[in-house]
């Protein structure tokens, strides 16, 4: 009964958890979490661990180049998220989880390729949200024990990217005239992805663990734009490295 007790609680947090909270089919994060606790209860072995997590990430390939049709001009940003593992057997379980990915856009490497390709324009200003990409996946897991305290976890994961492009105004100078100011509105869309990494983690305590982790991320996604000669769509490789820290809190 005890178990089953810490279950609603634990289902609880991660749906009002404030990055579940953002996510626009955040119940489904909720309906996967309740789909996989009841093997928990009919397996032999039972360990159901909560993380909560933050640390670095690193824009990577097309998504980080400064090339004006397929790159992104992404600087490192900042991942948070939360995730739960619940292992079926002593080394083998599955993982679900949701972060938020925050990448700033370089904007000085931006205006001056912005300059380079127009060749009325002699300088410009650029104000630039960064680019949000918000994540929630699941997958299999395998953990190899090192020593008493020290465990090392691999997985591999699938789920859906919501990415946001920035929102961006340009100030431009030209030789003759122009316009004082323009903008780029900020486009969305979501795309299958996948995720794998490695975790190291250090038992403090039956109650705490700390961890170390690094992840590699991809989707292909579409963003939409109107402009002066019509719609467009610009296809973006998707591609960052996450490096976190974080705190591992076992449930069961």
């Amino acid at each position: 009964m005890m178990r089953w007790g810490l279950f609603p609680i634990s289902a609880y947090f991660l749906y009002f958890h404030p990055f579940v909270m953002k996510l626009p089919m955040r119940r489904y994060f909720i309906l996967l979490f309740l789909s996989i606790y009841p093997a928990a209860i009919w397996s032999q072995q039972k360990q159901l661990d909560l993380a909560l997590q933050s640390g670095i990430s690193l824009p990577a390939g097309n998504y980080r180049s400064h090339n004006l049709t397929e790159g992104a001009f992404t600087l490192p940003g900042f991942y948070t998220g939360i995730e739960s593992t619940l292992f079926f057997s002593r080394n083998i379980g599955v993982v679900i989880g949701s972060g938020i990915n925050l990448h700033p856009v370089d904007v000085v490497a931006l205006s001056e390729a912005k300059t380079v390709s127009d060749p009325f324009m002699t300088s410009v200003v650029i104000r630039s949200e960064p680019y949000q990409m918000i994540t929630l996946t699941a997958g299999p897991v395998i953990k190899v024990p090192v020593s008493g305290r020290f465990s090392i976890i691999g997985f591999g994961q699938g789920g859906i990217m919501w990415g946001k492009t920035p929102h961006q105004l340009y100030k431009p100078q030209y030789f003759i005239t122009g316009p004082d100011f323009f903008e780029i509105t900020s486009s969305r869309d979501k795309s299958f992805m996948l995720s794998s990494g490695i975790d190291i983690q250090y038992r403090l305590s039956s109650c705490l663990k700390l961890k170390l982790a690094g992840t590699c991320n991809y989707a292909k996604m579409s963003f939409g734009f109107y402009g002066a000669s019509g719609y467009r769509v610009d296809i973006k490789q998707v591609l960052f490295f996450n490096i976190l820290a974080g705190v591992v809190i076992p449930l069961i």
